[in-house]
């Protein structure tokens, strides 16, 4: 899964707005920026995000009775931290 929006926070944090799953992330960076990188199979180096590297989760999406599943996906572009 890739992200759609990524930012920093008033405090330094990184938040990542991951669109089809409807959920914003924080991610500690200098913890990420310790691991070791990846190879894809065309040799791009990446770094593997796993649920261990999550600080915190938003869900953004909104409860809505009559919509299949219960939940009406809002596709977070962006966001703005208030200050």
């Amino acid at each position: 899964m890739q992200p759609h929006t990524l930012d920093f926070d008033y405090n330094g944090k990184m938040w990542v707005a991951l669109e089809l799953p409807g959920v914003m992330i924080q991610l500690d960076v200098d913890k990420l920026s310790e691991k070791e990188q990846v190879l894809s199979q065309d040799g791009e180096a990446y770094t593997l995000i796993t649920k261990s590297d999550l600080v915190s989760v938003c869900i953004v999406n909104l409860a809505a009775a009559g919509v299949p599943g219960g939940w009406l996906k809002t596709r977070p572009h962006g966001f703005w931290c208030k200050g």
